[in-house]
């Protein structure tokens, strides 16, 4: 067995150059990870995993392995806000940094319902967790939860110029919340979901197809529409502490796509 102490530590010299680095870390972790589910308590999903800290401007390099070790560490507890808390404190006081950074990607199933016949199915979105923690004395948190939405727009424009029907698609909406208070996964899929002309399904009888086609019909949408109904929703509830709301519709009759953004002033920068 080696002895450490007796290997050189390059990253830990002095660097000469004087130049802060804003983030260093490892990204494309993939691990198995457990979130914490309203519905059912937990989940175990596979994430990836993006961690990382501030460097100063007197350290050369980073210790990535230390980066791997708290990871492993918290791969087993249930992914949560307050989780993402002492995750991103344990990575300032390991790495002696003054902040740091995490991003966890997952695919999350729910069981969704058919509209009529409520026939069962699991349908999967996309969602990230994270934040950041600076240290400048207390340290301050700031947490984000995300998911990828599909809805279905149907063209306003085209149900007002069109004798017989409008045309209509799949339109994917991507809501980004900084929490001031713990917002779940399915309160923010539920959120994205009601605003759309109508909501996507997994599994659809004949009878309920009718039912979403007339839906969206009674309810056309722009992306336009979609973004600012949302943000009005997130500027009303206390929970949210700013956000970013991204919605591209797959345009059925065009051959490009449609898409709208809206940010609330203090939503992070680093989060795209």
């Amino acid at each position: 067995m080696s002895d450490s102490s007796k290997i050189e530590d390059v990253q830990g010299q002095a660097d000469q150059r004087g130049v802060m680095i804003e983030q260093v870390g490892i990204s494309e972790v993939k691990l198995p990870m457990v979130v914490q589910d309203r519905e059912r308590g937990r989940q175990q999903v596979t994430a990836t995993i993006r961690i990382s800290a501030s460097l100063s401007p007197a350290e050369r390099g980073t210790h990535m392995s230390r980066f791997v070790e708290l990871l492993d560490r918290f791969k087993s507890r249930p992914l949560n806000p307050e989780i993402l808390e002492v995750l991103l404190e344990s990575v300032v006081d390991r790495l002696g940094a003054e902040r740091s950074y995490l991003d966890v990607s997952f695919l999350y199933f729910r069981t969704k319902r058919s509209p009529l016949t409520a026939e069962p199915a699991l349908m999967g979105y996309a969602c990230r967790l994270g934040g950041d923690c600076e240290k400048n004395g207390e340290k301050k948190f700031r947490k984000i939860v995300e998911a990828d939405v599909p809805i279905l727009t149907l063209c306003p424009c085209s149900k007002a110029i069109s004798e017989f029907g409008a045309h209509n698609q799949r339109t994917q909406v991507k809501a980004a919340v900084e929490m001031a208070e713990t917002i779940w996964i399915e309160e923010l899929i539920d959120l994205v979901e009601s605003e759309g002309s109508s909501e996507v399904y997994p599994l659809l009888k004949r009878p309920d197809e009718k039912f979403v086609t007339e839906a969206s019909y009674r309810n056309p949408k722009f992306v336009e529409d979609v973004v600012r109904d949302i943000a009005l929703k997130f500027d009303a509830d206390p929970r949210v502490a700013s956000y970013r709301i991204e919605c591209e519709s797959l345009e059925s009759i065009h051959s490009h796509n449609a898409y709208a953004i809206i940010s609330s002033g203090p939503f992070p920068c680093y989060w795209r």
